[in-house]
């Protein structure tokens, strides 16, 4: 028999067993719970004092998501990409007559510019052509030279004794017969050049029709650049004249070399031509070999109507 008031030291089961004993646990439950709780809110929050704080998801909002068609039309189309050498473009004037030069003419595989009289047989059916082929169509507009009427600039011309109605008239006229023109250049017409007031108002009815002007340069006393300035109507000036009656094609040749020689020095270069068997020779030849030397030909209204 064990004394009473005594417990075996270390006796676990003892010290739970009996009456006395489940007083006990049950006075000392609530502190366990207490001290358990507390040693666990105290664990938080060391561990949150210690931890980075979570990291939030980085997907788009709504608003900025593609959607697949979405992606397709915003992927841009690629610039054709601009030629970094010098360039060049080859007018071919008073296309109008020859069916048959202006088939080889589109022959070339090079943009040439089609500059077409209107008012005769196949005016309008090598404008349609050229327009079909790609090639840059200007209205090779008549106008009155100096030495009129010495030399006729022919059908559709306009000439300085003409009231501003008058012009308006035959402008509109000469466009209908050359379908498809993206811009205008004089034949002859170094009398209506030279004055102002003419080419105020022949260029002011070109600029209502979003048409540029190629001043042919017949005449070294023009206004066409300064009128064409003050109204903001994009213009260029011929630099050479390849051929002027015909001439050989050594001729040509050599026309060509000067052309290629003004484009390295300024960039670019326009040059006029004729339809003569000679210059179209002399083109199939050596536009060729105008790639090899780094020279791009281009359309005319590659350098006209970008300014």
């Amino acid at each position: 028999m064990r004394p009473k008031g005594k417990e075996r030291k270390g006796d676990l089961f003892g010290a739970l067993a009996g009456p006395t004993s489940s007083r006990r646990r049950i006075r000392l439950l609530p502190l366990a719970l207490s001290a358990v709780g507390a040693l666990a809110v105290a664990i938080w929050l060391i561990w949150t004092a210690t931890s980075p704080p979570p990291t939030r998801p980085t997907s788009s909002p709504a608003s900025a998501v593609t959607r697949p068609e979405a992606a397709a039309s915003a992927v841009s189309t690629p610039e054709p990409s601009v030629p970094s050498g010098p360039r060049v473009a080859i007018v071919i004037d008073d296309l109008g007559l020859s069916l048959k030069a202006a088939q080889t003419l589109l022959g070339i595989p090079q943009p040439l510019t089609f500059a077409v009289l209107p008012k005769l047989t196949h005016s309008r059916e090598i404008a349609e052509a050229a327009a079909a082929a790609g090639r840059d169509v200007l209205l090779h507009l008549p106008m009155e030279p100096l030495d009129y009427p010495a030399k006729d600039p022919g059908p559709g011309a306009l000439f300085k004794s003409m009231t501003s109605e008058a012009m308006a008239e035959v402008l509109k006229e000469d466009l209908a017969a050359v379908p498809n023109a993206v811009g205008v250049n004089n034949h002859m017409g170094s009398r209506l050049t030279e004055d102002k007031e003419v080419m105020r108002l022949i260029l002011t009815m070109l600029k209502e029709r979003r048409l540029f002007f190629l001043d042919s340069y017949t005449s070294p006393r023009s206004v066409v650049s300064e009128v064409a300035r003050e109204l903001g109507i994009p213009t260029a000036s011929r630099h050479v004249f390849l051929d002027h009656e015909l001439e050989g094609a050594d001729y040509v040749a050599a026309q060509m070399d000067r052309l290629v020689a003004v484009a390295r020095r300024h960039g670019e270069a326009i040059g006029i031509g004729h339809p003569h068997p000679s210059t179209i020779a002399a083109l199939q030849e050596h536009l060729p070999k105008l790639a090899e030397a780094g020279i791009t030909v281009v359309p005319l209204s590659t350098l006209i109507a970008p300014r």
